[in-house]
């Protein structure tokens, strides 16, 4: 019953790491889970999506639930920030090219991420159609810093809930969500396990219809 009224969650990668060895299938078992945040740590999906069982890596597991459009049709959104000692990004940027291009059915998100500064400064923005999914991918830099937004949308959409969409995206916070639960499980390494958002109670600041 719980998890069936989680609209959000934010999480450190660390602690998503230890969640999944309980139980991988974390993100995928809350039906209304429409945001996903990490504020500590490194977190971007990787590919091929995969089930969250044992095997797929945190990535992995992520892109799969980025993937299950939501119902409603609104977009999903996915935030996170990036150190330099992140991998190889220009890859992970290129795998979601890819996976789009090569794509035959469509889906929307909107994925707000901060790169080091050492990558974000020789990011190239672009904007990538796929005629058979009549979609549109694009990554576009908000405000001349950092942050970047990378969404996937319909290619004829509808401008105003779109932009709309995307400026709640760059404004979510966890802490400015009304309706939210923090949970906190202590061990020795004094870890806690971040805070979820219910919609038990409507609240037009989370990013819904």
């Amino acid at each position: 019953m719980f998890r069936e009224n989680i609209h959000g969650m934010e999480l450190s990668a660390e602690f998503f790491l230890r969640l999944r060895q309980f139980g991988p299938p974390v993100l995928n078992e809350c039906p209304s889970l429409g945001i996903v945040s990490f504020d500590a740590g490194n977190m971007f999906p990787e590919f091929p999506p995969a089930d969250e069982n044992a095997a797929a890596s945190d990535g992995q597991a992520v892109a799969k639930w980025l993937f299950i459009a939501r119902p409603d049709g609104v977009p999903k959104l996915f935030k996170s920030s990036l150190d330099k000692d992140y991998g190889n990004l220009a890859s992970r940027i290129a795998a979601f090219k890819a996976a789009f291009s090569e794509a035959s059915s469509a889906v929307n998100f909107i994925v707000v991420i901060r790169f080091p500064p050492s990558f974000a400064t020789s990011v190239v923005p672009f904007v990538l159609t796929n005629v058979l999914t009549h979609e549109q991918l694009t990554l576009k830099r908000i405000n001349n810093g950092r942050r970047f937004l990378l969404i996937r949308c319909p290619i004829a959409r509808d401008e105003s809930k779109w932009t709309k969409w995307e400026e709640e995206a760059i404004d979510w916070e966890i802490i400015d969500q009304r309706n939210r639960i923090n949970i906190e499980i202590h061990n020795e390494d004094d870890i806690d396990i971040g805070e979820w958002i219910l919609d038990e109670i409507p609240d037009p600041s989370v990013l819904q219809q």
